[in-house]
């Protein structure tokens, strides 16, 4: 032992650790969403770059272990696993951890159409949509014709009156998470 690591362990100082030989340079896309089990929709797919990566044996996100789609010694391939919320993405071989230096944001599921009922009537008809991620829907057009009276139920439904000037067409539905649509089906408005 040498004069210094004799005095340092005298002292009651910690031993230095080396860094882990790996690291996360950068990761893209910054966000993306998690697998929705109503849709069967994959979570987003991402691509860490770095060095030393073949020794990876876990990646999570915000703590939630992603499944690793490939590996080599500069990147990584994975998909954002279920319940995987914003925060950091580590990196692990089994003995030393690593974040990046940035969080990954997990974005809100996109709205889903299944189906409508009735599939054609007069303006003024309520029209009931179902589908998933619904609650948040402040837009429904008619062949393009905005919707004004729009009712949110649960998460799966709304009902909505086919507006004056509607025409034959797709229902699309908006809100701040994305849209939907039911092309190529579409609502058929009568006289």
């Amino acid at each position: 032992m040498s004069q210094i690591s004799d005095d340092l362990a005298r002292a009651g100082a910690a031993p230095v650790t080396p860094p882990p030989p790996f690291s996360i340079t950068s990761f893209m896309p910054v966000n993306g969403l998690a697998p929705d089990p109503f849709t069967g929709a994959p979570g987003t797919t991402v691509q860490l770059n770095g060095t030393g990566l073949s020794v990876i044996t876990k990646v999570t996100f915000n703590g939630v272990a992603a499944p690793i789609v490939s590996k080599t010694d500069t990147q990584i391939i994975v998909t954002v696993p279920t319940g995987a919320t914003s925060g950091p993405i580590s990196i692990s071989d089994g003995t030393s951890t690593v974040q990046a230096l940035r969080d990954f944001t997990v974005l809100p599921p996109v709205p889903d159409i299944s189906g409508f009922r009735p599939k054609s009537g007069p303006v003024g008809t309520v029209v009931t949509i179902n589908g998933h991620h619904l609650a948040g829907i402040t837009t429904v057009t008619f062949n393009k014709i905005p919707a004004t009276q729009i009712v949110t139920g649960a998460n799966q439904q709304l009902t909505v009156t086919v507006p004056p000037g509607a025409t034959t067409g797709p229902i699309v539905v908006k809100g701040p998470n994305g849209s939907a649509s039911t092309a190529p089906k579409t609502y058929t408005v009568t006289p």
